[in-house]
């Protein structure tokens, strides 16, 4: 027996709520928000080559969040290190780009 409201409806179909509409913030992945905002820390005055620290400050992450997301981030392409300084990579450089290039004047 089912506890369908409706004794006209498909026999063999559960009855289902309808969905609510829930803010977007409840979709929130919080480590894909924690990676982004490690990639955004490496925009400084020039795209200067930035430390972990520097990055640690910049996100008010822990260090071990920050190595982590800079670690899959270049696993990916995204960033590079050199000398213990990071910055953007080429993956990361070629999607600017191409951002730029396509959407021109609707970036903010």
């Amino acid at each position: 027996m089912t506890n369908n409201p409706n004794p006209d409806a498909w026999v063999g179909r559960p009855y289902k709520q309808p969905r609510r509409r829930r803010p977007d913030s409840e979709y929130e992945i919080e480590s894909l928000t924690k990676g982004i905002r490690v990639l955004e820390a490496l925009e400084g005055m020039r795209w200067e080559p930035v430390s972990v620290l520097t990055i640690m400050e910049r996100t008010e992450l822990p260090r071990d969040v920050v190595d982590r997301s800079l670690k899959t981030l270049r696993m990916l392409g995204y960033v590079i290190e050199n000398k213990g300084k990071w910055t953007a990579g080429k993956r990361a450089t070629r999607l600017a780009t191409s951002i730029a290039k396509h959407k021109g004047d609707v970036l903010l």
